[in-house]
């Protein structure tokens, strides 16, 4: 993997009028970074699998669809993706990655979207402003499917795994004869 040098920084910290100054390597403020993200995703992960219909009507606001920001990056087929999918793409810890990963095919097996009653793509894709949650949950499992092979694409052998244990998730809970 891309490892940081072991430089030294100084931290001071002002504790009454003394000044205490603590060296620490920018690798373990990396680590610790790196950690506290993998570890906020596997709780999302874990709220989904244990709410899953909490979260299923708040779709649009967990996975951030509205937001509009063009700055994120998107797959090969155009629109910058949501949130939480843009972490999987570009975060550079492979371990945060997968954690991403993890969550978002949690959300994906909530027992609502296997068992869809209509189909989830009815036609051209939407234009306007107003994407409804149809669209919002068919777009997920398209570009969810497009991360899983993009992360088993590259050289990481833990993007590798994570993209091979995402598409067997997907593929359990995905309704393919919904879809267009």
């Amino acid at each position: 993997g891309s490892e940081m040098p072991s430089r030294r920084i100084s931290i001071g910290t002002v504790v009454g009028n003394c000044t205490i100054k603590d060296e620490v390597s920018i690798s373990a403020f990396t680590n610790q970074a790196q950690h506290c993200r993998a570890s906020a995703l596997k709780i999302f992960k874990e709220l989904f699998k244990l709410f899953p219909k909490t979260f299923f009507g708040r779709w649009p606001l967990v996975l951030d669809f509205q937001s509009g920001d063009s700055s994120r990056p998107s797959l090969a087929k155009g629109g910058s993706l949501p949130m939480m999918m843009a972490i999987c793409q570009q975060d550079p810890s492979p371990r945060v990655r997968t954690a991403g990963m993890m969550a978002i095919t949690a959300l994906l097996e909530a027992p609502n979207v296997k068992n869809w009653p209509v189909p989830l793509e009815r036609g051209p894709p939407n234009t306007g402003s107003y994407t409804s949650l149809a669209d919002q949950v068919a777009m997920t499992l398209r570009q969810s499917h497009d991360l899983s092979f993009e992360l088993m694409k590259r050289s990481s052998p833990a993007d590798a795994q994570a993209g091979l244990r995402a598409i067997a998730d997907l593929v359990a809970c995905t309704p393919y004869s919904k879809l267009r």
